[in-house]
C-alpha cells in the first residue's frame, strides 16, 4: 500500500467502482435522451411483433412520429403487426395514424401483402406442410430466397383474427388489389402461400380473381394451395380459361405437377367443351392419359 502512495498511483476508491457497475449494468428506459431514433424504431418494432400495445402505446404517447418510422428494408410497425397478426396493436397503429398502404423497400409490401403471405393460422400451417409436394419445396424454397423477412416460430393466429385483420386494413382505406414489384397482389399470395382465410377476406372485399398480366391466383391455389382454396375461388367466379405467359391454363399445370383430385374439381367447375366430366367415366387409365397428353404438350412448348 505504502509503495502505491509513493509511486503516486491513485488508489481505487471500491465504493465509487460499485456505483459505476450498477449504473452500467441498468438498461436505458424508453424515454431516455440516450435513445435515438434508431433504438425507438427498433423497440416499437420489436413490441409490434410480439404484440405488445400497451408498450406501443407508452412509445406513441411520447413519441408520436414512430407510427410510421421504417427499418432499413422499409418495413414499419404496421408491417410487422400484420405480418405476425397482432389485431390490437394493428388497430392502435391505425388510430395513431399509420400508412395503412405504406410499402417496404424492395419487394413493395403494403401490410396487406405481410397478412397474405405470413399470417396463417395454425391447422392451415400444418395442412400446408402436410400436402407439400416435391415440386412446391423446390418452389418455396425460391421464393424464400427472395423475401425481406426471415420466417420466424410464433404462436399460431386464429382463422378469425386473420379474417379481422383483412377487413381492418380495407375498411381504413388499403388497397386489396395492389400489386407488388413482381406484379403480385395480396390474393396472389394468399392462393400462394395456401392462405384459405386471408383468401376469402380479400374476396369479400373485392380482390380480383384474375389479371392482366398473365398471373392467375386460381393457377397458384392448384399448384401451392389446398382444394378448399381452389374451391372457394372456384366459387367466387374465378376464369378456368384465363391462361398465363406461356400460355397454359390452369387445367395443364394442375396436370402437369399430378394434382389430380385439383384437376378434376376443375373440371367439375370448367366450361372448356374439350374437357368435361364424363371422361372420367371412361376409367382411370383413359384419364392419366389425357393428363400425360397435357404433360407432353406443356414439355413441347417449351
Amino acid at each position: 500500500m505504502s509503495d502505491a502512495k509513493s509511486s503516486g498511483i491513485p488508489l481505487l476508491a471500491f465504493d465509487r467502482i460499485d456505483e459505476v457497475s450498477k449504473r452500467s449494468s441498468i438498461v436505458v428506459p424508453v424515454d431516455e435522451p440516450d435513445n435515438n431514433i434508431d433504438n425507438l424504431r427498433s423497440i416499437i418494432h420489436q413490441h409490434a411483433r410480439e404484440g405488445n400495445a400497451d408498450a406501443v402505446e407508452t412509445l406513441l404517447n411520447k413519441h408520436p412520429d414512430l407510427v410510421n418510422t421504417s427499418d432499413f428494408d422499409g418495413l414499419t410497425a404496421l408491417h410487422y403487426a400484420a405480418k405476425y397478426g397482432n389485431l390490437k396493436v394493428i388497430e392502435l397503429l391505425l388510430n395513431r395514424g399509420a400508412d395503412v398502404d405504406a410499402v417496404s423497400n424492395r419487394d413493395q409490401y403494403t401490410p396487406l401483402h405481410m397478412v397474405a403471405k405470413y399470417c396463417r393460422s395454425g391447422s392451415q400451417q400444418q395442412r400446408s406442410r402436410s400436402k407439400e409436394s416435391l415440386v412446391s419445396k423446390f418452389i418455396d424454397a425460391s421464393a424464400r430466397r427472395a423475401q425481406s423477412l426471415p420466417t420466424t416460430d410464433r404462436s399460431p393466429t386464429t382463422n378469425e383474427s386473420i379474417t379481422a385483420i383483412v377487413n381492418l386494413l380495407v375498411k381504413r382505406g388499403a388497397i386489396v388489389d395492389h400489386v407488388d414489384v413482381y406484379g403480385m397482389s395480396p390474393l396472389h399470395h394468399a392462393a400462394m402461400k395456401n392462405n384459405e382465410f386471408a383468401a376469402r377476406a380479400l374476396i369479400t372485399n373485392g380482390a380480383r380473381k384474375g389479371d392482366k398480366n398473365g398471373t392467375i391466383p386460381l393457377l397458384m391455389a392448384s399448384v401451392h394451395g389446398s382444394d378448399e382454396l381452389v374451391r372457394l375461388l372456384l366459387s367466387a367466379g374465378a376464369d378456368c380459361l384465363m391462361v398465363d405467359k406461356r400460355k397454359n391454363s390452369v387445367y395443364h399445370i394442375a396436370a402437369l405437377h399430378g394434382k389430380n383430385d385439383t384437376l378434376q374439381l376443375l373440371i367439375q367447375y370448367g366450361s372448356v367443351t374439350w374437357i368435361t366430366p364424363e371422361l372420367f367415366f371412361f376409367g382411370r387409365d383413359f384419364f392419366m392419359n389425357f393428363m400425360r397428353g397435357i404433360r407432353k404438350k406443356i414439355v413441347l412448348d417449351e
